[in-house]
């Protein structure tokens, strides 16, 4: 008696169901019952007699039930829709339907989806996107600095992807921030509840005036900030609290242009203040210098900074 075929392919089958009904992941005791199964069929029919002669289909049906659990647990952790796993494929490779819009270094973008979702994006920020979103859920793709406010629909949940993060919303207002040059993803929550996950089975709900972040692959768990903090950049004002120089002049580089050269020890540096963007860099800098232990100078398009003496 052979394993009936039928009852294998119906647990896949049902995994992948599980696979596309979940956004991040599907329960281990789900796996486990589905392995159960084909293990129950495979003894039941292979029989102590006849295990010599089949060990290769049963290890055949094991391989293959190995590589198809594995391949779906890859995509139901990161990309839980289709139309998930063909952007982020599109952010690889280059192929696809889908809209890529970059805003100019030094301005701002505003665009409007067709759902009314709104999306304000920072200088330098790229947004990829579909041409148009499914019936069952809504993606894009960030890398850079954008406000996002999502119209609620609970039938099509949005998923904002980045470098190394996935954050789901029905309805809600926050920001993210994923810029190329940072090894994280900062995600601060306006109102309403986004699940942050790190592409991996661990997530963290925020609720209003809360931040969380994935640093190193690594999911930190949320805590109290002051939102103004993190969204004045729309009205062209950075505020940093007790941040580190290499921060502040990464986000002044995505904002000017500008390349920055640290000297040793600048990038540890923290500080605490405003920032006015519509002034010139030259100001910035003054201002910059005149907070904290630091000098620099201009040469061949560049920055140099160092620490004073």
């Amino acid at each position: 008696m052979e394993i009936e075929k039928d009852k294998f392919n119906r647990v896949v089958h049902r995994l992948i169901e599980l696979a596309k009904e979940r956004e991040h992941t599907i329960l281990q005791s789900e796996i486990d019952d589905a392995w159960s199964s084909i293990e129950h069929d495979a003894d039941r029919a292979l029989g102590l007699r006849k295990r010599r002669k089949t060990m290769f289909f049963y290890g055949s049906v094991a391989a293959a039930a190995v590589v198809a659990v594995a391949i779906l647990l890859f995509n139901s952790i990161m990309f839980a829709t289709d139309e998930a796993r063909d952007l982020m494929e599109y952010v690889a490779t280059g192929k696809g339907n889908y809209n890529q819009l970059v805003t100019p270094i030094g301005s701002k973008n505003h665009i409007t989806f067709s759902d009314g979702s709104q999306i304000w994006m920072n200088s330098g920020t790229k947004i990829i996107y579909p041409e148009k979103f499914s019936n069952n859920s809504r993606n894009v793709y960030i890398e850079g600095e954008a406000y996002l406010e999502i119209a609620h629909n609970a039938d099509a949940p949005f998923s904002v992807h980045t470098k190394n993060a996935t954050v789901r919303v029905l309805g809600t207002t926050f920001n993210v921030a994923a810029y190329p040059g940072e090894n994280s993803t900062e995600v601060v929550l306006v109102k309403g509840k986004v699940d942050l996950s790190n592409g991996e089975e661990t997530h963290v709900v925020l609720a209003p005036g809360e931040l969380s972040s994935v640093v190193d692959g690594e999911l930190k768990q949320p805590v109290k900030v002051d939102v103004e903090q993190y969204i004045c950049w729309i009205d062209d004002v950075l505020i940093f609290n007790d941040d580190t120089l290499e921060k502040v002049f990464s986000r002044l580089n995505a904002h000017y242009g500008v390349e920055f050269v640290l000297g040793p020890g600048v990038d540890k540096l923290k500080v605490t203040g405003k920032l006015n963007l519509k002034d010139d860099i030259d100001e910035v800098m003054r201002t910059i210098s005149f907070t904290s232990s630091i000098s620099y100078s201009k040469s061949n398009g560049k920055i140099w900074v160092s620490v004073t003496e």
